[in-house]
């Protein structure tokens, strides 16, 4: 997802594991304080774990996760702070979300992929 020149990217997961972690990247420019995103996935393969805060990240950083649809696949995660995220060039891990794997699920592979929240996605920069 490509917006106002910044870019927010999901990370492939590949695991043979139980356990599935699904990092979301950014790339900051400097000047971003908060974002909200939805994530899809299909509920048959994962189940919705934990969502938490990934490396670089301002301090006092704060996540409020929706997960009232986790059952039809689909999470919403807000993620804002007080202060600036640092300019950089490479990638950030801005969230990770923790997936369970269902070890009795027919197929053993789920797209995780950004959706439209209630409200729309929305990256904000500091004023």
């Amino acid at each position: 997802m490509v917006t106002n020149m910044r870019t927010l990217e999901i990370s492939k997961v590949g695991t043979k594991s139980r356990w599935a972690t699904v990092k979301i990247k950014l790339r900051p420019s400097g000047d971003e304080v908060a974002t909200s995103f939805g994530l899809k996935f299909d509920p048959n393969v994962l189940t919705y774990n934990k969502t938490f805060l990934g490396t670089h990240v301002p301090s006092g950083m704060a996540l409020t996760v929706n997960d009232n649809n986790v059952k039809e696949g689909k999470l919403f995660i807000l993620a804002d702070a007080m202060t600036k995220f640092a300019a950089s060039n490479k990638l950030v891990i801005w969230v990770n979300v923790k997936f369970a794997i269902n070890k009795n699920a027919v197929k053993r592979t789920s797209p995780v992929e950004f959706t439209d929240m209630p409200q729309g996605r929305k990256e904000i920069s500091s004023i």
